[in-house]
């Protein structure tokens, strides 16, 4: 399966299937044979760059307390760095509860938050980074 947007590609196994996102700008893939989700999501807004780093960790610190908030979740990995020369700020954490292991990859850019959110329902760290490095192979960031 291959997507191609004007703010992302995503090119993945022919297991995964997309379903219908919670709006226009949000892409959901589902694949059972690795029991595994991927959630894409953009947020367009003008972000100068002296706002990009407290974005990021906005959008970091609002996910993490999702899964706080869920019960039983542990968080780790947690980072939010500059890139200067593709002008952006890319952050993430990994973490893991009851339903598996999570990755959480975001990328704030001059003009959109890019969002990419990969949970493998397993209790097996190795497996649960075999299907995420998969997905990244596959996923690329259209800058800016």
């Amino acid at each position: 399966m291959e997507l191609d947007t004007s703010e992302f590609l995503l090119n993945l196994s022919p297991d995964w299937v997309e379903h219908p996102g919670d709006h226009q700008n949000q892409f959901m893939f589902w694949s059972e044979q690795k029991g595994s989700s991927i959630i894409v999501s953009c947020v367009f807004a003008e972000i100068p760059p002296d706002k990009r780093e407290g974005m990021a960790r906005a959008i970091l610190d609002g996910a993490v307390q999702g899964h706080f908030n869920l019960g039983g979740a542990e968080i780790y990995n947690r980072y939010v760095d500059e890139i200067a020369e593709l002008d952006h700020v890319y952050c993430g954490f990994d973490g893991h509860d009851q339903t598996g292991f999570f990755r959480r990859r975001g990328w704030v850019t001059p003009r959109k938050a890019l969002n990419l959110w990969v949970h493998t329902e397993t209790r097996d760290a190795g497996y649960a980074t075999l299907v995420f490095n998969e997905v990244m192979r596959g996923f690329a960031v259209v800058n800016p």
